[in-house]
């Protein structure tokens, strides 16, 4: 299993907004990181971290680091949720 995953939020519906695709990264933070498209979950930050042994490590967004900042700005809760799942 994936140790490290990100929140990609870019296709988020409003009816469901904490329902989360979080993407496993290999080799974060280095030159050769990698998401690795197609083992996505779809799921809560809750049902994100009943599956142990994974952290989420960042946010992601198709149209870039300002949409990333926009919707933290505007989900402060699930920010707060997935906060949890990175420092527990």
């Amino acid at each position: 299993m994936y140790k490290e995953w990100v929140a990609d939020v870019t296709l988020i519906h409003p009816s469901q907004p904490d329902l989360l695709c979080f993407v496993p990264i290999e080799n974060a933070g280095q030159p050769n990181e990698v998401l690795v498209l197609g083992m996505n979950l779809l799921t809560t930050p809750e049902g994100f971290k009943e599956r142990g042994g994974a952290k989420c490590i960042g946010i992601v967004h198709m149209d870039g680091q300002k949409a990333v900042e926009k919707w933290i700005s505007d989900n402060a809760d699930i920010v707060k949720r997935l906060k949890q799942i990175k420092e527990d």
